[in-house]
C-alpha cells in the first residue's frame, strides 16, 4: 500500500473502504455524510510516518467530518493556555478546555450563552458546563492544585478567571430552595464516589441515570456546597435572629442566585439537564439507603 506524504490524501479505493466500514458517518460527532447525509466527510491519519504499518493502513485511518478533522489538526494543547497547566491538570483536562479558557481570557467574564456561542460547533451546550464545571472545581480533582482555574460570579451567573470574578458562586448557598436542594444533592453524590461507592448502585440511590452522578460530581467539585447549612432533614438551617454569628453565605443581604445564562431560552438555575434534582423527592425505590453510602457524620 502506497505511502500518502504530501497532500495528505489516501487513494479511492482506501478511502471509498474507509466511509463504507464507518457507515458514512464521523467517528467523533457522528455526523451523516451522503448518500443519507450531507455532511462533508474526511479520511484522517492518527499518525504520521507510524512504525508498525503503512500510513495509509485502515487502522491508521479514522473518518471525520471537516470541523473534528480541522480540530484534530489545529486543537489547541497545555502550551497555548493563558493559564499555567501542569501534567497532573492535563490527565484530567481536554484540549476543549484548553479553548474555552481562551474563550473566557477574551471575552470574559461572559454569559454562559456567549460562551457557548464561541464553542457550539465542537460542544454542545451540555458539554459546555459539563467542561465548566471540570474547569471550576479543577483543585478539586487534581491532587496538589491550589486554586481553581474558572469561577462563577453568584450574582451574575458570569463565567471568568477568579480575579475578575466580584462575588464566587463556589460555596454559597442558593436562595433558591430547590437549587439549593440540588446542590446538596450534588455534594453527597461526590462523597459517595469518592468514598468509593458504586456509580451505578450511587445513581440508583439518588435516583439519576449513571451518566447524570458525573455531572453532578463535576457540578459538586465546582460549587463546593457546605453541607453544614443544612440539617440532617434536608432542609436550609434557619438563621437565629438573635444571633450575631451568622455565616455570611446565609445572610440575606448576599449575593443573589445567578441569573438564566442564556436570553435564548428559559432555563432552570445553572443551566441543569433539563431539571433541578431535588434531594429528598420522588426516588425511584433505590434499594440502598443513603446511611449505607455515607456515614451520618459526613451528612453535616
Amino acid at each position: 500500500m502506497r505511502q500518502s506524504h504530501g497532500s495528505g490524501t489516501v487513494d479511492a479505493a482506501t478511502r471509498a473502504l474507509m466511509l463504507s466500514n464507518r457507515e458514512h458517518r464521523c467517528q467523533w460527532c457522528g455526523v451523516r455524510g451522503p448518500p443519507r447525509g450531507t455532511g462533508t466527510l474526511h479520511v484522517h491519519h492518527i499518525e504520521r510516518d507510524p512504525s508498525d504499518v503503512a500510513e495509509d493502513d485502515p487502522v491508521n485511518l479514522g473518518v471525520t467530518c471537516r470541523v473534528c478533522h480541522n480540530w484534530f489538526h489545529h486543537r489547541p494543547t497545555a502550551a497555548d493556555a493563558p493559564a499555567p497547566l501542569t501534567d497532573a491538570d492535563m490527565d484530567v483536562l481536554l484540549s476543549h478546555d484548553v479553548l474555552l479558557l481562551q474563550v473566557l481570557d477574551e471575552i470574559g467574564p461572559a454569559s454562559f450563552h456567549d460562551v457557548f456561542i464561541r464553542m457550539k460547533v465542537l460542544l454542545s451546550k451540555t458539554a459546555v458546563r459539563e467542561r465548566l464545571w471540570v474547569l471550576m472545581g479543577l483543585d478539586q480533582l487534581v491532587t496538589g492544585r491550589e486554586e481553581q482555574l474558572v469561577d462563577q460570579d453568584a450574582t451574575t451567573g458570569r463565567w471568568g478567571f477568579p480575579d475578575d470574578i466580584a462575588t464566587s458562586a463556589r460555596g454559597h448557598v442558593p436562595d433558591d430552595r430547590a437549587l439549593a436542594l440540588q446542590r446538596a444533592e450534588d455534594e453527597l453524590v461526590r462523597r459517595a464516589l469518592a468514598r468509593g461507592c458504586d456509580r451505578d448502585l450511587v445513581g440508583s440511590v439518588f435516583g439519576v441515570t449513571r451518566r447524570n452522578t458525573f455531572h453532578k460530581q463535576y457540578r459538586a467539585a465546582a460549587y463546593a456546597f457546605p453541607l453544614g447549612e443544612f440539617n440532617r432533614g434536608g432542609r436550609p438551617v434557619e438563621p437565629d435572629d438573635d444571633s450575631d454569628d451568622v455565616d455570611e453565605t446565609t445572610d440575606p443581604s448576599a449575593a443573589q442566585e445567578p441569573v438564566s445564562d442564556t436570553n435564548e431560552e428559559p432555563e432552570v438555575p445553572d443551566g441543569d439537564l433539563g431539571r433541578v434534582e431535588t434531594w429528598g423527592g420522588t426516588a425511584d425505590e433505590p434499594g440502598t439507603p443513603v446511611s449505607e453510602l455515607l456515614h451520618d457524620d459526613e451528612l453535616t
